[in-house]
């Protein structure tokens, strides 16, 4: 839910969100004050694509419909020898979803296969808070997928006002409408009438001078 200006591509399977280093190779679960902060982990491991295996980027689709793929494609572990890793990150536009892709995870070697010594999960810039999809555990599978989406959706907003006080021809008379819910500022419009003389702004203010008498809704 917040915008993003700039982001890093480790080499240990992570990006990072805008400021600091990218170039972490000790994962830690979620969250954790120690830096790296600010990231969204695929399989944060201590990686070695320079012994092989590539590390890429593509931002497919078309604006407000794009989808930034970060991809490592068999890429051994430092400390492991036989076979790599290929997963990806996908962040998608329009949702603002970030999905954890997972092709091969086995790098043949029991000590780091499925997860076992990495971190997955998704971090927010002061080390706070986070999800944790896997720390240190071999529970990530081959052709499998994690999505991570923003749960915290503001309930509808609602007008509370339910009723005004009663005003006096030919005095000035001001009051507030007031809401809950949604994302604020709110925008207010009327859809009932108001004696003649008021009027309603945007921002939920009846303000003037009424110069009949009546009620109204």
């Amino acid at each position: 839910g917040e915008p993003v200006t700039a982001l890093q591509v480790s080499s240990n399977g992570y990006v990072r969100l805008d400021g600091g280093a990218a170039t972490g190779y000790a994962n830690t679960g979620i969250p954790s004050a120690t830096d790296p902060n600010g990231f969204i982990a695929a399989l944060w491991d201590d990686l070695n694509p320079g012994a092989g295996g590539s590390v890429w980027v593509r931002t497919v689709g078309s604006a407000g419909n794009r989808q930034f793929v970060a991809d490592w494609l068999n890429v051994p572990q430092y400390s492991a020898s036989g076979s790599a890793a290929t997963f990806e990150i996908v962040l998608d536009e329009a949702t603002g979803a970030a999905t954890l892709q997972y092709q091969d995870v086995v790098f043949g070697n029991a000590t780091y296969d499925y997860g076992l010594s990495a971190t997955s999960g998704i971090e927010n810039p002061a080390g706070s808070a986070g999800t944790q999809v896997s720390y240190s555990t071999a529970s990530l599978a081959n052709l499998t997928a994690k999505r991570c989406t923003n749960n915290n959706t503001p309930a509808p907003p609602a007008i509370t006002t339910t009723s005004l006080s009663d005003g006096t021809t030919g005095t000035f008379y001001s009051a507030q409408v007031q809401a809950v819910g949604g994302q604020s500022p709110y925008t207010f419009s009327l859809t009932g009438s108001l004696p003649s003389g008021l009027s309603l702004s945007s921002s939920g203010a009846i303000t003037g001078t009424p110069s009949s008498t009546g009620t109204s809704s």
